[in-house]
């Protein structure tokens, strides 16, 4: 089941976990959302200044070798999300 990991850090510690993450090669850091069915990996992270629900995101280990699974969830799961909940599927 998901957890809710938050952090704060500096833009430097930011900037050291992306490299970390990356080094390891079988953990993606995805966004929270996606406006399609493929979610790309997070080159870099937003500025802080940006809206909160921009700065939300999920840990994917690839080394399990299952799939992403996503869904569609309407249009009320944006507000939601930014509510702070947490959309699973099933």
């Amino acid at each position: 089941m998901p957890k809710l990991l938050v952090l704060y850090m500096s833009r430097e510690d930011e900037d050291k976990l992306l490299e970390y993450v990356r080094s390891l090669g079988n953990l993606l850091i995805l966004p929270a959302t996606s406006p399609s069915s493929d979610f790309a990996p997070v080159i870099g992270f937003p500025e802080p200044s940006q809206d909160e629900s921009t700065r939300r995101f999920w840990l994917q280990y690839t080394g399990a070798g299952m799939p992403l699974v996503n869904i569609f969830a309407g249009p009320g799961a944006q507000r939601f999300r930014e509510e702070g909940g947490i959309l699973q599927g099933r």
